[in-house]
């Protein structure tokens, strides 16, 4: 993200209206929130006070095992958690006629704008 402003932007992982975990900053603070059956839960909170370009990553493995990074430079990458285990469970996510999807999002006024200079979606095909 290369702009700041008090709208929420960053990356999802979407199950539906119901149910996603969201990574990204709002107002200067970088969130790791969950919604789950409908209800919004902040998981971590860190804030960033550098208007520099704020880099983040949403690992996930197994289909379900989410973790959470952010860099303000593009190789010191420090992680966020908001679980107590090594990852995110993401498992309540996808409903029983799809999958999870990734994507960017924004929540904010038209004055708010986002602007994302990179988006990746990569696969480790050795796996698959």
């Amino acid at each position: 993200m290369i702009n700041r402003n008090p709208s929420y932007k960053g990356l999802v992982l979407y199950g539906d209206a119901n149910q996603a975990v969201l990574f990204g900053l709002e107002a200067g603070k970088l969130q790791l929130v969950e919604i789950k059956d409908n209800v919004k839960t902040v998981l971590a909170e860190e804030a960033i006070s550098s208007e520099a370009a704020l880099n983040i990553k949403m690992l996930v493995e197994d289909g379900y095992k989410c973790r959470f990074f952010w860099s303000l430079s593009e190789d010191q990458w420090k992680e966020i958690q908001g679980a107590t285990t090594d990852f995110y469970d993401g498992n309540y996510l996808p409903q029983w006629d799809r999958s999870a999807r990734p994507g960017l999002f924004h929540n904010g006024s038209n004055q708010e704008l986002t602007k994302f200079s990179f988006f990746a979606i990569s696969y480790n095909i050795e796996e698959l």
